[in-house]
């Protein structure tokens, strides 16, 4: 075989591998399968996340399959908590009981695009946010791989790097500065 062919072939092969791995499975949301309050659920199957090369925590790029989680908490006194996060290929929807969470894992997609968007509603007050996205300006706001939000009366908050809440949102369209 001559040096093009190999490489063609060794294209071919790897455009295959991503495109297999790269696949989402949708969730069945119903309720006799769906976790109770408080369990994670993960949207993909299990992939072995690649290794970090040397030099990879100085600047962060978008890694293809590296798994991710987002949980939101309901610390909205003795209210529950309706919860909605949107990808492109999930929609996700629970109701929180007071002091319960919802998680759920996620691996980034081959172009690193990877986006949830989620509406938080309790009483008659509503917040829409960007829970994750695979940017350099959202990610180092979060704890590594977990983006942890947390509703409280005042606002959203979500777990920076430091284990620290912070105040990103308020309700009913009340922003607050990163």
């Amino acid at each position: 075989m001559t040096g093009s062919k190999t490489t063609l072939l060794i294209l071919v092969g790897f455009i295959l591998c991503v495109a297999t791995r790269a696949r989402s499975e949708s969730v069945d949301l119903t309720p006799e399968l769906a976790p109770a309050p408080g369990e994670s659920i993960d949207l993909t199957p299990e992939l072995a996340p690649a290794p970090a090369p040397e030099g990879a925590h100085d600047i962060w790029i978008p890694e293809p399959f590296k798994k991710f989680f987002v949980r939101i908490i309901n610390e909205v006194g003795l209210h529950k908590l309706d919860v909605t996060c949107k990808s492109k290929n999930d929609v996700l929807v629970r109701t929180l009981p007071p002091g319960n969470h919802f998680e759920f894992g996620f691996r980034v997609n081959f172009p690193g695009s990877t986006l949830f968007h989620c509406d938080l509603r309790y009483l008659n007050h509503h917040a829409g946010f960007v829970a994750f996205k695979t940017d350099l300006d959202f990610l180092p706001h979060c704890s590594g791989v977990h983006c942890i939000w947390q509703a409280r009366q005042d606002g959203i908050y979500l777990m920076d790097s430091d284990q620290v809440y912070r105040k990103r949102l308020g309700w009913d369209g009340k922003t607050t500065a990163v």
